[in-house]
């Protein structure tokens, strides 16, 4: 029984594997620049840490993960159908 490579001797890179490391380092550029740039300090929402708004804030957590969770399935669903 013969066992064969399973990496190629030789690896070939052509246009398109040049036309994606220069997006990647297009990107990578622009990320540094936009933190470079960026302020050091943010001003977010207020955020209020009475213990009466607690099921206010759970409940908001809730629909982001509600919604988060029927993008995620409806996602499965159509890449699956489309796999299939």
């Amino acid at each position: 029984m013969q066992i064969r490579q399973a990496v190629p001797a030789r690896i070939s890179l052509g246009a398109g594997d040049a036309f994606v490391a220069l997006g990647l380092a297009a990107l990578l550029y622009l990320g540094v620049r936009l933190a470079v740039g960026a302020p050091a300090r943010l001003a977010g929402p207020e955020i209020s840490l009475n213990p009466a708004v607690l099921p206010y804030y759970g409940l908001r957590s809730l629909v982001r993960m509600t919604a988060a969770y029927i993008l995620s399935l409806g996602f499965t669903l159509v890449y699956g159908y489309a796999a299939a």
